[in-house]
């Protein structure tokens, strides 16, 4: 769940708008999405909110909004992975540090899983393990429109710190 920037990274995409740039860290702004840190200075992240300090972890929310997958690579760029659940205490934590924000949390649909079928076989965290513990809302997940990511529920939505598995092409509005 977690992420620790350490390494000089240099990035130089004339494609990409809006980089931001910490120090030798630079990524392209775009869908909020959970992150966390496990270990190190808990400094600021440009483009990042810190949103706490939770069971040895320092979590970061993305200000502003990203494909799954590329809240994935950013995820990974600095260091770490998007965040994952281990139980409702954590569930409950992670709920109040996104507001009224929707997000991606670090659980997938691994197609290539032997335990995948649609809509519920094959799910697992980025870190590869798989969830002990699961938050889904009512009727989810149900691959209405190829959801393959899993986001959560925003503390004013009908059904908050709830997961709904969703096209990871989209983009959330975190803002």
């Amino acid at each position: 769940n977690y992420v620790t920037v350490y390494d000089t990274i240099h990035f130089n995409d004339s494609s990409c708008t809006n980089i931001i740039n910490e120090g030798d860290t630079a990524i392209c702004s775009g869908n909020s999405f959970s992150l966390s840190v496990n270990s190190g200075y808990p400094g600021n992240l440009s483009g990042f909110t810190y949103g706490g300090y939770y069971n040895g972890s320092y979590y970061y929310l993305s200000d502003s909004p990203y494909s799954w997958e590329d809240a994935d690579s950013i995820s990974n760029l600095l260091g770490g992975h998007m965040v994952t659940i281990s139980d409702s205490a954590e569930n409950s934590f992670v709920l109040s540090t996104i507001g009224t924000k929707y997000v991606w949390i670090g659980l997938y649909q691994n197609t290539s899983s032997s335990s995948y079928s649609e809509p519920a076989g094959g799910w697992e965290w980025v870190t590869g393990e798989s969830p002990n513990y699961l938050n889904w809302n009512w009727n989810e997940p149900n691959n209405v429109a190829n959801e393959n990511h899993a986001q959560m529920y925003s503390s004013i939505s009908l059904d908050p710190g709830y997961w709904n598995d969703a096209n990871g092409n989209n983009y959330i509005n975190g803002n």
